[in-house]
Order: C-alpha cells, then sequence, then structure tokens
C-alpha cells in the first residue's frame, strides 16, 4: 500500500449457521458455518496479501465477528490488540431473531416482518425485558445501563447507537492517520458506511470480503472498494 495513506477496513463476519438457514439473527450468538471460517481465513489472506498493517482493531461483542477476526489475525497477524465494543452489534432484530421470514409472517402478519426490512424507522416487533434473550439478562452486558439495551432496533435506532462511537473512536483514529480494523455486521456496516460518506449509496457488504477506504494525508477518500479489485 502506498505511503502517506492511512486505510480503514470494514470486514463483515463470515456465513453463520442463521446466514445458511436464512433467519432472522441480530444480537443472538451464533456460529461460524466452516464456509463461513474458511471465508475469514481468506479475508486474512488477502490483508495479509496487501500488507495492511492496523494500528486499531474493533470487533462487535457478537461471537461470529469474533471467531471471523481470530481467523483473519491467524493468517495477518496484527501488533494492535482487538477491542470489543457493544455498539458494533448487529441491529436488534427483537422477538424475530431465530424465526426464518415464513415464521415471522405467520407469527406477527406480513406488514410488521416486512416494514422493518423497507422502512428505516420501523422496528421489528420487541422482546419482553422478561425474555431470556433480551441484552439486560446476558452476564456480557450487566456493566451497561438498562436503557442503552434494545429490546428491538431500526436502522435509524441502530444509527443512533453507532453516532458516538463514530465520533470517537473511530473519527478520532482517522483524523491521526491510523489504519483501522473493523469487524462486525451487514446492517451496522452499512449504517457506518453512510456515516463515512454520506453522499455515496452504502453497499450491503458480501460476508468476508474485506471494504477498503483510502483517505490521503488530508483526510480527503481517495478510494472505497472491495480489497481484493484494488491492486498491490
Amino acid at each position: 500500500m502506498a505511503d502517506g495513506v492511512n486505510h480503514l477496513v470494514l470486514l463483515r463476519h463470515g456465513q453463520s449457521i442463521w446466514n445458511r438457514e436464512h433467519r432472522f439473527t441480530g444480537w443472538a450468538d451464533v456460529e461460524l458455518t466452516p464456509t463461513g471460517l474458511r471465508q475469514a481465513e481468506q479475508a486474512g489472506k488477502l490483508l495479509h496479501q496487501h500488507r495492511l498493517k492496523f494500528d486499531r482493531i474493533y470487533c462487535s461483542e457478537l461471537s461470529r465477528a469474533g471467531a471471523t477476526l481470530a481467523c483473519v489475525l491467524a493468517q495477518a497477524p496484527q501488533h494492535a490488540a482487538p477491542v470489543v465494543d457493544w455498539r458494533l452489534n448487529e441491529r436488534h432484530n427483537g422477538a424475530l431473531e431465530g424465526m426464518t421470514p415464513l415464521t415471522a409472517i405467520m407469527r406477527f402478519g406480513l406488514w410488521p416482518v416486512l416494514a422493518c426490512q423497507l422502512l428505516n424507522h420501523y422496528p421489528p416487533p420487541p422482546l419482553a425485558t422478561t425474555d431470556p434473550a433480551f441484552p439486560g439478562n446476558k452476564p456480557r452486558y450487566q456493566q451497561l445501563a438498562i436503557d442503552c439495551l434494545p429490546q428491538s432496533e431500526s436502522l435509524l435506532d441502530v444509527r443512533q447507537r453507532l453516532a458516538p462511537f463514530l465520533e470517537h473512536p473511530l473519527r478520532t483514529d482517522l483524523q491521526q492517520h491510523r489504519n483501522i480494523l473493523v469487524v462486525a455486521h451487514k446492517n451496522l456496516l452499512r449504517e457506518l458506511m453512510s456515516l463515512i460518506v454520506p453522499q455515496q449509496k452504502p453497499k450491503r457488504l458480501a460476508t468476508a470480503r474485506p471494504w477498503l477506504y483510502q483517505f490521503d494525508a488530508h483526510s480527503n477518500l481517495l478510494q472505497a472498494d472491495y480489497l481484493d479489485t484494488i491492486a498491490y
């Protein structure tokens, strides 16, 4: 990679079991499939081929992101210690989590299921706070204020959750010309992309295919594309 240029790489986790089964996932912890593990290994090899070294590595709390990062680091070792941040978790799909679309429609009706996919402001049916799947009932989130933890989230809710992370640490890191890797999830990363470059329509990132932003010394965007399309 060129000198004087800093990089931000966004990486969606590899295929999970519920991805393969076409189930709503969200904050549920779901393992990677063998295909997902291979995808993550390939992403690591690609980062190694491009000789990318990261000053900061951020990862969501969810195990499928953590497993993806572990595979990446096995192929492309880094000096930076990963920072796990719950704000990088996927959109919370509320009571839909674990259901296929057909099962969800049969239980909640067509419009409540479609609307939360089509309309940015429309959340999925919520979980009860007494439900074992509610984040407030899980030990890993006990240190967070209960009003931070979602029962479900619209895409606008995701953006609102993500905005403080964008300001600090992400924007601070970019201003200090650090190279950054973020390992997270489809909807979360799409919202992050729309915040980083508001004038560009964000993509739905493919599983475990690194997306690269390159910035010059004045923080101007030089290019944004999948890493495997960029010559090295």
